[in-house]
């Protein structure tokens, strides 16, 4: 598969989540980051401030020490990047 076709199915999962959440009535909420409340000036308009929460390096720190571990639940550590769980392989 192409790259772009790679990215253009990854924006369409994306605006389908969106969808989902507005459906739902749910806010989105970063996984690696959160909400400072600070506003910043920019040429494009007053923009939020978001800053690392520190959540991906305990992952990863999950991740490496169960690297050895054969009974290990792969689904339990593996990066995914949607809140909703279900991931860009199925749909390929």
């Amino acid at each position: 598969m192409s790259i772009g076709i790679y990215a253009i199915r990854m924006e369409e999962k994306q605006r389908a989540e969106k969808r989902q959440r507005e459906t739902l009535k749910q806010e989105f909420v970063p996984r690696w980051f959160r909400l400072t409340g600070d506003i910043a000036s920019t040429p494009w308009g007053d923009l939020e401030i978001y800053e690392y929460n520190g959540k991906y390096t305990e992952h990863r720190a999950q991740v490496e020490s169960c690297l050895d571990n054969d009974d290990l639940d792969q689904k339990s550590i593996v990066f995914n990047p949607w809140q909703f769980n279900d991931d860009l392989e199925s749909e390929s």
